[in-house]
């Protein structure tokens, strides 16, 4: 099976459930169960746009039931499903001008990318309104068909990248009363670092100072990997930073948990499992020493620098007549980003037990996939 046939699986066994749920519980009123909202992660390059397309074209078809009669065949109803990506909820070029002056030692929010270049505000009112809206009684006429969705065009300001103005902003039929659109069934939010969970700052500067303490014992040691890339030292691309700046970070991310993760119902994540050869008893001691500092496998990272520098190769050679980044531009660019790889990836599995000690996990389909992006497993967790 593919990604998307999985997910797609997946999630008409949550709408089937939501819905019966909504139907056991009605009362008096018709009113449609809301939709239901699902955050994609993954990171760059895994295939989250090419699997949220899709899942919107898949979903459209009505499932098909071998061994069932024609009429319980008909009752699996298409779902009607919209995207959007957190990458166009980052903050205006100018906002993000402001940002990087009054946060001049901290380069993880230079430019757009990281939490705290998102508008937060933005991304709560809109999913608010989402379920708002569709929780409304399906005989309320007055109620708004439709809302804008956000966009965001990355190649203004010679690629800084810049809000697009309302007027240019995508309309979203909710399928109210007056419309003659079928209701909104889903809506995927997609977003490389959606479903991250901050720590508490202590663990953050326990990790950073023995990451800290081993590669310094590395270079003693002379370490056979590039001192400029070791993907094999745990948070190598965290001690690039300061503490300060990780601990920011880490702040950042605890807005997303309180103001977007509340209006997510259930999460699809897309893991990078790369095949390894069996490991000897030192390698594994090694092993559990990474794992217990960084968050993100060693070969996880370095197939990310591979798909994204693939993705790059690919564009220049079918779609921008050979401009892009270098390979060498490549690996800076996602660089930047893995410092909340190696802190944060795989929060989603933990549901809220992140700084704030909760425990108000979501359902969670992981699907892993191999260097190829073909699935290895998936898994349903809580």
């Amino acid at each position: 099976m593919t990604a998307a046939e999985v997910a797609c699986r997946h999630l008409r066994a949550l709408c089937s459930a939501a819905s019966s749920s909504s139907s056991s519980s009605s009362s008096g009123s018709r009113r449609r169960p809301r939709p239901l909202v699902v955050g994609i992660q993954g990171p760059q390059g895994i295939g989250k746009s090419t699997l949220v397309k899709n899942l919107v074209a898949q979903l459209l078809l009505p499932e098909e039931a071998e061994g069932e009669g024609q009429a319980n065949a008909a009752g699996r109803r298409p779902l009607r499903a919209a995207s959007l990506s957190i990458d166009d909820l980052y903050l205006p070029h100018q906002a993000l001008l402001d940002l990087e002056q009054t946060h001049p030692d901290n380069a993880l929010l230079h430019g757009r990318g990281l939490p705290g270049t998102h508008d937060v505000a933005l991304g709560t009112a809109l999913l608010a309104r989402i379920k708002a809206q569709s929780a409304r009684s399906s005989q309320d006429a007055a109620a708004t068909a439709s809302i804008l969705l956000p966009a965001y065009d990355k190649s203004l300001h010679d690629g800084a990248g810049d809000r697009l103005p309302a007027s240019e902003w995508p309309i979203l039929d909710l399928g109210s009363a007056p419309s003659p659109t079928p209701p909104l069934d889903i809506f995927l939010l997609e977003g490389w670092c959606l479903g991250f969970r901050s720590l508490d700052d202590a663990e953050i500067e326990r990790r950073y100072r023995k990451a800290g303490e081993l590669a310094s014992e590395g270079k003693q040691a002379g370490s056979k990997e590039d001192p400029d890339f070791d993907l094999a030292q745990p948070l190598f691309f965290s001690l690039r930073h300061s503490l300060a700046s990780l601990l920011e970070l880490n702040q950042n991310l605890k807005q997303y948990e309180r103001d977007w993760y509340p209006h997510i119902d259930a999460f699809i994540q897309l893991w990078p499992s790369p095949s390894t050869a069996s490991l000897d008893v030192q390698a594994q001691k090694e092993m559990q020493v990474y794992t217990s500092l960084d968050a993100f496998p060693s070969e996880a990272k370095r197939l990310v620098f591979q798909w994204r520098l693939q993705a790059e190769h690919w564009m220049k050679a079918n779609v921008s007549q050979g401009k892009g980044m270098t390979d060498g531009q490549v690996r800076n660019f996602v660089a930047r980003y893995m410092p909340a790889y190696e802190l944060f990836a795989g929060g989603e599995l933990r549901g809220a037990a992140g700084s704030s000690g909760a425990s108000d996990s979501l359902p969670t389909l992981r699907i892993e996939l191999d260097q190829n992006r073909a699935v290895v497993k998936h898994l349903t967790l809580h």
